[in-house]
């Protein structure tokens, strides 16, 4: 499935917003949205807290986040303890900052009756969401419920990101310990159990390919050596997408019996 986080940040904005009257106030919906696209990786939390509802209704085995590039996942990993933090902070001082809050709606002419925002109203609404928020920072801390899978191909860029990332893991506690390596151009696919080849014995004649192999050899040694104690799972750069039914079950092979490609002889 795919979840639309803007319309969950409108759902948001709406029970923030407080009561009907208030809701209908062009005004209160164009501040409450500033408020909350202004927040880093409101969407991401969004559409998490979408996906978790969903999760504790129906009956899943396993639930599997594609989640998308790692900075917008840093901020997803970051974003539970950062709310949870936030709303206990905000619980906290509701009752000295409601009287400036109604007066500052008051003065902007906006708000519900008389441009006063209930803080009773706001305060449930934020309360009603930290359970929720408390129960995402636990799950994401355990490893018997949640792991992480970072797929990564052999180039620096991306052995860069996966190491800030695997390091970020560490930080919040979160378990990982499988790192794919996709799109690695093979040596021989007609004969896996041939393990002599070395990178001059590549049977092509494309001088590109011969380069990317030799590049993707010197990262390959280099991911294999930094995260020897992880299991990490060789996948093959292939002739055609990976798209439909067939396609995707028999990549999905690949994931179980990874390819292994023999040591080369790489000038670093």
């Amino acid at each position: 499935m795919e979840i639309d986080p803007n319309l969950n940040v409108t759902e948001l904005e709406e029970d923030v917003a407080g009561s009907e009257e208030a809701s209908r106030s062009a005004d209160l919906r164009r501040t409450m949205s500033s408020l909350m696209n202004a927040i880093p990786g409101i969407d991401e939390y969004m559409s998490y807290t979408e996906v978790f509802r969903l999760v504790r209704s129906l009956d899943y085995s396993v639930v599997v986040f594609d989640t998308a590039p790692t900075g917008h996942t840093l901020r997803l990993l970051a974003f539970p303890e950062l709310v949870e933090s936030g709303m206990n902070k905000l619980m906290r001082i509701k009752n000295s900052i409601a009287p400036m809050l109604n007066q500052m709606m008051s003065f902007l002419g906006v708000g519900g009756q008389g441009g006063v925002l209930p803080p009773e109203e706001f305060s449930q609404a934020i309360e009603e969401r930290l359970p929720i928020v408390k129960e995402i920072t636990r799950q994401f801390k355990d490893a018997s419920q949640t792991t992480f899978v970072c797929v990564c191909i052999a180039e620096f860029l991306s052995m860069y990101e996966t190491e800030r990332l695997v390091q970020a893991l560490a930080e919040q506690e979160i378990d990982i310990r499988n790192i794919i390596v996709n799109q690695l151009l093979f040596p021989n696919l007609e004969n896996k159990d041939d393990k002599s080849l070395m990178e001059l014995d590549v049977p092509t004649d494309c001088t590109m390919c011969k380069a990317r192999h030799r590049i993707q050899s010197k990262y390959l040694e280099q991911i294999l050596d930094l995260y020897d104690d992880m299991h990490v799972i060789q996948l093959p750069q292939l002739e055609q997408e990976v798209r439909g039914k067939e396609r995707i079950c028999a990549f999905s092979k690949y994931l179980l019996s990874s390819f292994e490609r023999p040591p080369q002889n790489v000038k670093h």
